[in-house]
This record gives C-alpha cells, structure tokens and sequence, in this order.
C-alpha cells in the first residue's frame, strides 16, 4: 500500500481485512506481500506534487504550485519541498527561484526582515546567510559536542518552526492595528509578547536580500509604533492601542 492510497486501494483493503477479497493461499499471500515491499512511497518532490494534485488539487499557495512542480523538466533529488522539510532534503535552487518573486514566502521573512538574524542575537556566530545557500546549516549551534549534519538539521528545523509561528502571529496582530475601523486595541499578554520579539526583529534584523529596503521613515505608523515601544506605553497607561 502506498503512502498516500487512493480512494479505490483503501477499499480494497477493507474488502481484505474482511475476508471478501485479497490472495486466499500461501502463495499468493507471499506475492501479495512482497508487492507492497516494493511500493516505498514518493521519491521526489515533483512526483508528490503530482500525486497531491491528481487526488486533491494542488494548494495555489504551496511551495509545490510556486515552484511549478507539475510542470517541471529538471533532475529533481529531493523528497518534499514543505516549511516542515529538512534543510538537507530542501531543493534551495527551487526556492531560490520561489523567493525571487515571492521574498514573503520564505519562512524568515517578515515585513522586509530577514528573521533568521535572531539566531545570531542569542549567538556570536559572526557572518549574515541567505537560507538559500547551503552553509546556512553551519550557522547554527547545538548544545552537545557531537556536531553533526542531524544535529544541525534538528536544531535548524526547530529554530525555523519557532520563526514561523512568531510570523503567523505577528502579521495577524500587524493586520488587526491596520485596519482603518479599529481605533484602539486591547493589548492581551500574548500579543504583548509577540510585539516586544517584533520590536526586537525590526530593530535588530537586516533586511531581506530579496526585497528593496525601506528604512524607519518608510514604515507605516504601526511599524514605527511597535519598533519604539509605545505598545508598553499604551499598556501601562489604559491597557489599549491608540497611537
């Protein structure tokens, strides 16, 4: 049985674990047995998408969609092209090719930023990397002394997802103070934490090599508000936003 079933083998398999269908002597069993040994799932990122497509439609927003996976004529070597795929499994030439376009793909970037600089903040890894570029890994530091490529892999893949949830919220807390029918905002304790890393990331992370610079008199109001700190003001004074 493969990995991702069809309709149809799923209810093939019902029908033999009910005793209705399926290989009834030693033989065929054997046959039957050493066929599903044979199926180990998806080897490329190009025949995931496919699959993904044929049986569900592919997500638009997918890095498989913004890649063109579907229609893609080059050697592919890698497994799955996800913001949860190892950094050794990931086909960096593929998303570079995303990130031109589409620099607010990357799973670091924010507003203009570049929040893999928030490795370097708790660090004194000297050097600023593109994720794109393969010594990226080598940036990261792991707390054991056996440093190796799945200790780097781990760490970074971790480090990533904690970057992502950040942005996820972030945006959603960005969206909600621009919305022109909002005037004030009760600030809650959770987003008191996401603005106080979101101040940190603009004040301390270098813009993303992908998308033109805008420096503090370029930011919108909301931006220049966060990265000063007027949040805490607002807390400490009414417990609402009203810049």
């Amino acid at each position: 049985m493969p990995r991702n079933p069809s309709l149809s083998q799923i209810e093939a398999s019902r029908r033999n674990l009910r005793g209705k269908a399926g290989p009834k002597t030693e033989g065929g069993k054997r046959t039957s047995a050493a066929n599903g040994r044979k199926n180990q799932g998806t080897k490329t990122a190009k025949a995931r998408a496919r699959i993904i497509n044929a049986r569900h439609g592919i997500n638009t927003e997918s890095f498989y969609a913004y890649a063109d996976c579907l229609n893609c004529t080059k050697h592919c070597a890698w497994p799955t092209f996800s913001p949860t795929t190892a950094f050794r499994d990931l086909p960096l030439g593929c998303l570079e090719e995303v990130l031109v376009s589409r620099p607010d793909r990357c799973f670091y970037h924010l507003e203009g930023l570049c929040l893999a600089d928030f490795r370097k903040l708790a660090s004194t890894h000297p050097g600023r990397l593109c994720v794109i570029e393969p010594r990226f890994i080598h940036t990261f530091e792991v707390s054991d002394h056996n440093v190796n490529d799945e200790a780097l892999n781990r760490a970074e893949l971790e480090f990533r997802r904690k970057i992502i949830r950040l942005v996820t919220e972030a945006r959603a807390y960005i969206q909600r103070l621009r919305r022109e029918e909002l005037t004030e905002v009760e600030i809650h304790p959770r987003m008191m934490s996401v603005l106080r890393l979101l101040r940190k990331a603009l004040n301390n992370c270098a813009p993303c090599q992908y998308t033109p610079w805008r420096d503090y008199d370029d930011w919108d109001r909301w931006l220049r508000w966060i990265a000063d700190g007027e949040f805490e003001k607002s807390k400490r004074s009414s417990g609402r936003v009203s810049p």
